[in-house]
């Protein structure tokens, strides 16, 4: 059933009580910065939709009928009760916006954002970042939920479908441990001079690499197209057992540029370019309906910017 009220607007209330506070017509539509014909139009209109007078006519005021006096009380409450809605709506937007929850896997909680969130709070404090440590399949997967703002990914996506940002590039370097006998026929001197080796010269040395979908493709394409055939390969999900290994053992294995700028001091480990280097993207992704907030936009170019930050370590 359609009610009388059925076409009723915000606009209305606060023009029936304006009249209602100030007495007339003129003198409501001087405070509502509107013109007098206009104003009157909307209260004839309001009072023929809902079948009832509002207000009569008291020589140049208006006096309101009871209707009119029972329509401006319950109009003055739901006013006051929008005007709570807004400010809470409003507290609710600013407070999300300073506050973005942000996914990444293991491997870039510990590399990439320290040097991002040390630089951040320096220069923009009012923000709060919450990292959630996840897998790459479950941060796209909460990208889509809703309960991740933004995600940080390498690249290829598992989904194309999400909006994504290109941040910066890295290079996958061989780490090995300096147990090997790979690094006495070659030397390794400092990150600084790094030097570039083919994989088939690690010859019968055990390896170590990242085990997941995205991965065992390209890494298995890298080791074919290389000619090295390990003969004990062993395979983990997580980078810093990677890392683990080769510190730990006599293993080699590919280590993202950003683990080697997180383990440099390491003396455990000894450090190559790779011939044919693989370069990796990584990208801030989120939903594809997504409007970014310029507090977002703000997030995103301090990734960007990781190479900088880097580089003012000492």
């Amino acid at each position: 059933m359609m009610g009388y009220t059925e076409s009723m607007t915000y606009r209305d209330l606060l023009y029936i009580v304006a009249i209602l506070d100030e007495g007339s017509v003129s003198a409501a539509a001087n405070r509502l910065n509107i013109s007098q014909p206009s104003l009157s139009q909307a209260v004839s209109k309001l009072e023929k939709e809902i079948g009832m007078k509002l207000f009569l006519r008291n020589g140049k005021h208006l006096a309101p009928t009871q209707f009119g006096s029972f329509f401006g009380s319950r109009a003055r409450e739901v006013l006051g009760n929008w005007e709570v809605f807004e400010q809470e709506v409003n507290k609710y937007i600013i407070e999300k916006k300073k506050n973005i929850i942000v996914g990444a896997p293991a491997g870039l909680c510990r590399t990439l954002m320290p040097y991002v969130l040390d630089e951040l709070e320096k220069d923009h404090p009012e923000l709060t970042i919450t990292v959630m440590e996840q897998r790459s399949v479950e941060i796209e997967q909460h990208l889509f939920e809703g309960s991740l703002d933004l995600g940080i990914l390498h690249s290829p996506l598992y989904n194309p479908n999400l909006g994504s940002i290109k941040c910066f590039t890295t290079t996958d370097m061989l780490a090995v441990s300096r147990c090997n006998p790979f690094v006495k026929t070659h030397p390794y001197r400092d990150l600084d001079h790094l030097s570039t080796v083919s994989l088939k010269d690690l010859g019968d040395t055990p390896f170590v690499m990242m085990k997941h979908k995205k991965e065992d493709v390209l890494i298995g394409e890298i080791l074919a197209d290389s000619g090295f055939r390990p003969n004990v390969c062993k395979t983990t999900s997580i980078w810093f057992n990677v890392v683990d290994y080769i510190k730990n053992g006599d293993y080699a294995g590919f280590v993202d540029e950003m683990a080697m700028n997180h383990d440099r001091d390491d003396k455990a480990i000894a450090w190559y370019r790779i011939e044919g280097n693989r370069t990796r993207t990584t990208y801030v992704a989120f939903h594809p309906a997504k409007i970014l907030t310029k507090e977002e936009f703000c997030f995103i170019e301090y990734i960007k910017r990781y190479h900088e930050f880097v580089d003012r370590r000492p």
